[in-house]
């Protein structure tokens, strides 16, 4: 039997509060280094396990690379088991780099690095997917290809488009052009 996660964080008042509350289907945490924009992320998934959607409650979370998502596991490594000790994360293997929770649900951590790579994820269904580090796509084309994932075939699954960026990198034009001017304008 399944109990309720224990609380292990709460956010800060502000942006974290804003980011793990938005409404929005695509919310952007933009920031500086060292705020908690990634543990954000893991928390924002974090809080719909356990709520009743089990194993139709999938998130994934994408970087370029492997290398590139060992900070954000070893993140998860220090908050997931305090609020679910149940929670088991297999490393290797074909279904390597999840975290599996005891009422079902997974969360993914996957790399995408040019848009020839989205035929990974074709036909995949995510109610909740995330991009850390936004800005190192150099254009939008993986991001826009991956929002046909970020879906559910069951109603009243939540769907959640996440991505924390710092203000700089390759692709810092389109990230300001797509989130932040129009706030601007």
């Amino acid at each position: 039997t399944a109990t309720a996660p224990r609380v292990v964080w709460s956010p800060q008042a502000g942006s974290h509060a804003l980011f793990v509350s938005s409404p929005v289907f695509e919310t952007l945490y933009e920031g500086t280094r060292g705020p908690g924009k990634s543990t954000s992320l893991l928390i924002d998934y974090c809080q719909h396990v356990g709520q009743g959607h089990g194993r139709d409650w999938r998130g994934i979370i994408f970087r370029q690379n492997y290398p590139a998502l060992a900070d954000l596991v070893e993140k998860s490594q220090q908050w997931i088991p305090k609020a679910f000790p149940t929670a088991k994360f297999t490393q290797s293997g074909p279904n390597g780099y999840t975290w599996y929770f005891a009422t079902g649900e997974a969360l993914l951590f996957r790399y995408i690095d040019a848009a020839k790579d989205y035929r990974n994820y074709h036909g995949h269904e995510y109610p909740w997917m995330a991009f850390d580090e936004l800005t190192n796509w150099p254009d939008p084309k993986v991001y826009n290809l991956l929002k046909s994932c970020c879906r559910s075939s069951k109603p009243n699954i939540p769907r959640k488009l996440r991505a924390t960026t710092n203000p700089h990198g390759v692709g810092h034009h389109w990230v300001k052009a797509r989130f932040i001017d129009p706030v601007r304008g």
